[in-house]
């Protein structure tokens, strides 16, 4: 049998033979506005708007449930963010309606492509949350690791 060339990043579930995604998965991340690809020198490149409205350049691992991140601007430890925008588009990535499954903060929405299609990722908006996940639809797909419904 043939090889899948995504098979050291995927692992199969028992579950309707669905994929989980491995941690430290890299996520070639987009902009959901202009599709433009937010991977700048190997760290996800955002723009952060703190809660006193100062814009800063904030980077985050591109590795699935990699944490590290840096920021050109103060974000105290539990602040939320007031915006996150796409450094190309300058559009906001907030998401209207969904909350963080955690702590109830705002969450922003990316896009991702790891296997072959690119799916709704959402992160949470407070710093130190670790809160991450896809949608319900593109959750019959892709599972994520972490997963405790698996």
């Amino acid at each position: 049998m043939k090889k899948r060339w995504d098979e050291p990043y995927l692992k199969k579930t028992k579950y309707n033979d669905r994929i989980r995604l491995k941690t430290g998965t890299f996520l070639h991340t987009y902009c959901p506005h202009c599709g433009k690809s937010l991977i700048e020198d190997n760290k996800i490149v955002l723009t952060a708007v703190n809660m006193e409205g100062e814009e800063g350049r904030l980077e985050l691992s591109p590795y699935l449930n990699i944490f590290e991140h840096r920021s050109t601007i103060n974000i105290p430890p539990k602040m939320e963010l007031k915006d996150l925008k796409c450094p190309h588009c300058k559009e906001s990535l907030v998401h209207p309606e969904v909350r963080c499954g955690y702590c109830d903060s705002k969450t922003a929405q990316l896009m991702v492509a790891v296997v072959q299609k690119r799916v709704p990722f959402l992160i949470c908006l407070r710093k130190g949350c670790k809160w991450h996940g896809i949608t319900p639809e593109d959750e019959e797909i892709l599972i994520r690791d972490s997963s405790d419904e698996w």
